[in-house]
């Protein structure tokens, strides 16, 4: 939706919309129309939109450290665990954040936890690593070098269902559309298992 002169847009998206509607403003006379001063509440909002970029990172860090928390008094319980790993989940569905997890060196925590004993954290971890990874070349070849694929793999034959449903979705996002992960996957022991 394309927002009026006097609407003022409440996301990213929303800015870049507004922007092309008004970048072309023409007056009656075809001139470009004056430069049109944010009000305070514009100026508030753009604030807010940016802060709130810087934020993810931020928060993704935090995550990270709740999540390599162990045997601490202060350390988050395994449903917190469960509730952050949903959490970043839901950050690295977007493409840009996804390749957030790199700077932050979200990779050694994603693969502890994918090698841990409880179920519903490898399940998240895997989750997690299939949604970053997910046609994302960069972001692919990084989990890839990493060495994601054989701990998801392995995790194919977990016993518990939600685990092995989680690793073949992840290694499913870790191959497709990238032919390096597609000869990993073939050449190490990854097809006897997906075939199982």
């Amino acid at each position: 939706m394309v927002r009026g002169r006097d609407e003022a847009p409440r996301d990213l998206g929303g800015l870049l919309q507004w922007s092309i509607a008004n970048a072309g403003s023409r007056g009656g006379n075809g001139e470009a129309a004056p430069p049109m001063a944010p009000s305070e509440e514009d100026r508030a909002w753009f604030q807010e939109a940016m802060n709130s970029q810087l934020n993810v990172a931020h928060r993704m860090r935090e995550i990270k450290g709740w999540l390599e928390q162990e045997g601490a008094e202060s350390a988050p319980t395994l449903e917190d665990k469960e509730q952050l790993l949903d959490e970043l989940l839901d950050i690295v569905e977007d493409i840009d954040h996804a390749r957030d997890l790199r700077p932050i060196g979200g990779l050694p925590t994603l693969l502890h936890l994918l090698e841990g004993e409880q179920p519903s954290l490898r399940a998240g971890a895997a989750s997690v690593i299939g949604a970053a990874a997910q046609n994302n070349e960069p972001v692919q070849q990084w989990l890839l070098e990493g060495g994601a694929l054989p701990p998801l793999v392995e995790q194919l034959s977990d016993d518990n269902a939600a685990a092995r449903v989680a690793a073949f979705t992840a290694v499913s996002c870790l191959v497709r559309k990238y032919p390096p992960g597609r000869e990993a996957l073939v050449e190490g022991p990854g097809l006897s298992r997906v075939a199982a």
